[in-house]
């Protein structure tokens, strides 16, 4: 009777703590954690502390995840507040503590090693886009190495509304100004009947884009529909993880030709910018 009891008991606790998972949808302060020594290669220039502590004095609410971050959404709004999903970059602590015949520890290095740059890329990315995409990308405050300046306590509420409170130093996040995803944005422009604001917000899309390319910065996962959006009307980029600096060379024009198929499907046609239908008809 014991054993079964305590078996049950297992089971039940079990299911509690996988369902408190769902339910907070996998988020835990650790996840941000950085163990990582300070590095002069993620210094940026930034706004005053005290532009960044008024912002921050505000509570924040969780908003969701993607691959790289977790997103939090200011009380009044106006912000998000991404923290990286650094436990992503790194192995467990018990795993790198284990004693490993040679092979294995090569294989374990190596992982190590592709962990450790693929962070970097991401640190990379989100510097580039701060000094050369600032305006671009609604960023306001970039944050990459531990600090000692700010000396804020900031207050995050998690998917069950339970507050965290944290010292803000310790953490590598960034600010941006509150977006609206496109497809969002546009479908409630169509929704309204407002056609000629949703032909003024393709076009911002279109030299959001170009912008970018005439800056010889390339996006490793140029999809608009996810990684843009607006505010007040004027196009940004959402997600800055993959920007890199070289010669752009995606097809920008299947971006946007997908996005007009889009509005299509919502019985909007809008014409196609001329280099776009150049090379559709070529």
């Amino acid at each position: 009777m014991i054993r079964r009891f305590l078996i049950l008991s297992a089971v039940a606790l079990f299911l509690f703590c996988v369902g408190m998972w769902r339910l907070s949808d996998g988020f835990s302060v650790a996840k941000m954690s950085d163990p990582l020594p300070f590095d002069v290669r993620w210094e940026v220039e930034s706004p005053s502390s005290f532009q960044v502590r008024l912002l921050l004095s505000q509570p924040f609410y969780y908003m969701g995840k993607g691959s790289q971050s977790y997103v939090f959404e200011s009380a009044d709004k106006q912000y998000v507040l991404k923290f990286f999903r650094l436990s992503r970059y790194r192995l467990p602590a018990f795993q790198e503590a284990l004693p490993l015949p040679p092979f294995l520890a090569a294989i374990q290095n190596k992982r190590i090693d592709e962990k450790r740059l693929k962070q970097e890329k991401l640190f990379s990315s989100c510097k580039l886009a701060f000094n050369e995409l600032k305006e671009e990308c609604g960023l306001v405050y970039l944050h990459l190495n531990k600090t000692t300046h700010l000396t804020q306590e900031v207050t995050l509420y998690d998917n069950l509304k339970r507050p965290h409170k944290i010292q803000i130093d310790q953490y590598a996040f960034m600010i941006q100004r509150r977006g609206e995803q496109v497809y969002s944005y546009l479908g409630r422009l169509i929704n309204e009947g407002k056609t000629d604001e949703v032909q003024k917000a393709v076009r911002s899309l279109s030299s959001l884009l170009d912008r970018r390319a005439e800056k010889g910065i390339a996006d490793g996962d140029a999809e608009i529909h996810k990684n843009a959006g607006f505010l007040n009307g004027k196009a940004l980029f959402i997600d800055v993880g993959q920007f890199r600096k070289e010669e752009v060379t995606e097809d920008r024009e299947r971006v946007m030709r997908k996005l007009h198929l889009w509005l299509e499907s919502k019985e909007v046609n809008l014409p196609l910018p001329s280099h776009v239908v150049g090379r559709h008809h070529a």
